[in-house]
């Protein structure tokens, strides 16, 4: 026991007053001596601590290590909660000292203590190990040692008693280690004379905490996880004011409430959170705004922030930036990709094309953005368009979801093509108990598709079939082959019907009939294969040199880079023929 005794005494001091008996319990065995000189450890590291803190004639009787337990910091704080609640045990003959801990076992800012006539036993519990006490409250605590909870058991008092109307735990000041009355907070200053530091305020650090997360953490001294957590908040900030910029940008209903909804989740549930977080750990236990007394005047304060404090400020305002600037492109290009695809869904397929092509030309382009805005023309019914693009995808990986999503929309698409194409050859050629199922199939989906233009039922069918033998130029037999599909086609789009018969009449000379039905036509609002059957028709109509020069200027005006490879050379003919 003499070999432990020169672990609490230090060259030209006292030793501290201890009951070897109780302190030092274990036999002398290597496992006994090793449990010894631990305690002996955590008595040495707070032994300035119980030099101040021990009154005259008052004994420890035993020292344990465990941590306090408080549910909502440990469920929010994980790790760090542990942490900030390492707790030295001091168990004397008058009183339980509680001191705050680091993680090297040298004593922290928050000393408390609850006199042994507070205490009205301890035992287990479902978080761990309580000691209660006489207003009705416990001390939680978990990472105890068995044998350090039952000799602290055997030694701490079990007599019941009235419940007491003031609090048990009473809170030290961190100097002079006296007992400041009131709850934290309420004592702005050590009422000692010769002490007086002042106290650092919770609601402040709770305030501090709402502002930005970690700050008040930085202003109760939890250096470490303050700056993480302060690094942390910022990070999300920027992140934040990202998405508040692209929604902005992008003044959409759905898409503004998506935003406010992760702001919430980014910004103000973290302020909520650690503001109440804050305010727990501040009321804690007393946190000095100043380390040594100064009597008969106020001592020199210390700094609200640790000295590095400006570093961390820069280097939290540079990350959210950082993350603002970095996001902020990928989010532009993002709205690029909505901006098109709504472009699309509204039918603007042009412009939509003109903004994924500006896109494009910035260098905002990736395979996920060009799988949603084939998926985007496809939905809106371009799938001319849709296919070109969807032949430029490169295989690099994206989100699997997104994947299935259009390789679900080509298949429907392909199936869709393959029912229309075979029905078509089956009809040709006159089975039509094979043929109209697959059309018809064809034709539900085909309804909302744009491009390029198709037939979406029979009667429409029929029409775009009299078109392919109308059209220059025109081989024997096609003129008499053609009223099979044109009896057929009562009921297609007014103005593609009023243009097959044109140029049927007008390839059979019927001049007057093809003016006629060419007059009931609306060609602007018509695909170019009829705008240019129209043409072919006004070509033979026209016998003078000013119809031959309208139908050639209205032939220059068809846009030649859209029209597909047999449409074409028609148009070159035609041309020619004006000429």
């Amino acid at each position: 026991m003499r070999e432990l005794a020169t672990h609490l005494q230090a060259p030209g001091t006292d030793a501290l007053p201890v009951d070897p008996a109780s302190l030092y319990p274990e036999p002398d065995g290597f496992l006994g001596r090793r449990a010894k000189a631990q305690r002996a450890k955590l008595v040495a590291g707070i032994e300035g601590v119980l030099r101040t803190a021990l009154a005259p004639g008052e004994t420890i009787r035993y020292v344990a290590r465990g941590c306090r337990f408080f549910l909502f910091e440990y469920a929010l704080g994980g790790a760090p909660a542990h942490v900030h609640n390492l707790t030295a045990l001091v168990l004397t003959d008058r009183r339980l000292l509680l001191v705050q801990l680091d993680w090297r076992g040298r004593a922290g800012d928050i000393k408390n203590q609850v006199p042994l006539t507070a205490i009205r036993g301890a035992g287990r519990s479902l978080s761990g190990w309580r000691i209660r006490l006489a207003d009705g409250s416990s001390l939680k605590f978990v990472s105890i040692r068995a044998a350090d909870r039952k000799r602290l058991e055997a030694l701490l008092p079990t007599a019941d008693g009235p419940k007491a109307a003031g609090p048990s735990l009473q809170h030290l000041c961190p100097a002079c280690l006296g007992v400041t009355p009131g709850p934290v907070g309420a004592t702005a200053t050590c009422p000692s004379p010769t002490c007086r530091i002042p106290f650092r305020d919770p609601e402040k650090a709770a305030r501090l905490s709402t502002w930005v997360p970690g700050l008040g953490d930085l202003y109760l001294r939890h250096h470490l996880f303050g700056a993480l957590e302060f690094l942390g908040s910022m990070a999300m900030l920027g992140l934040g004011l990202a998405l508040l910029a692209d929604a902005l940008a992008n003044p959409e209903a759905e898409r503004l409430g998506v935003a406010a909804a992760v702001l919430v989740l980014l910004i103000v549930v973290p302020r909520a959170i650690d503001r109440r977080l804050t305010r727990h750990m501040g009321r804690k236990g007393l946190v000095p705004l100043a380390l040594a007394p100064a009597p008969g005047a106020q001592a020199r304060n210390l700094p609200s922030f640790p000295r590095w404090s400006p570093l961390l400020f820069a280097a939290g305002i540079a990350i959210a930036g950082g993350l603002l600037a970095l996001t902020a492109g990928d989010l532009r290009h993002d709205g690029a990709v909505r901006e098109a695809s709504r472009l699309a869904a509204q039918g603007r397929f042009d412009d939509a094309l003109a903004r994924w092509n500006a896109l494009e030309a910035a260098g905002g382009v990736d395979e996920a953005r060009r799988m949603q805005f084939v998926l985007a023309l496809m939905d809106a019914g371009d799938l001319a368009d849709a296919d070109q693009l969807r032949g430029e995808l490169d295989g690099t990986p994206v989100d699997a979801g997104l994947v299935a999503r259009l390789e679900a929309a080509v298949a429907r698409e392909q199936a869709a093509i393959t029912d229309y194409n075979e029905g078509i050859g089956a009809l040709v050629k006159g089975d039509e108990a094979t043929a109209w199922p697959r059309l018809d199939r064809a034709f539900e989906y085909l309804r909302g598709v744009k491009r390029p233009h198709l037939a979406v039922n029979r009667a429409e069918l029929h029409a775009h079939l009299a078109t392919q033998l109308l059209a220059e130029p025109l081989a024997d037999g096609d003129v008499a082959a053609a009223p099979r599909w044109l009896d057929g086609a009562a009921g297609a789009p007014a103005a593609e019907l009023a243009i097959v018969k044109a140029a049927y009449h007008s390839a059979r000379g019927e001049a007057d009939a093809a003016r006629a039905a060419l007059a009931s036509a609306d060609v602007q609002g018509l695909s170019l294969d009829f705008q240019l059957l129209a043409l072919e028709a006004r070509a033979r109509l026209a016998t003078s040199d000013a119809a031959r020069a309208e139908v050639r200027a209205a032939a220059k005006a068809l846009p030649r880079d859209q029209l597909s490879e047999e449409e074409a050379p028609r148009l070159d003919a035609l041309l020619g023929e004006a000429e």
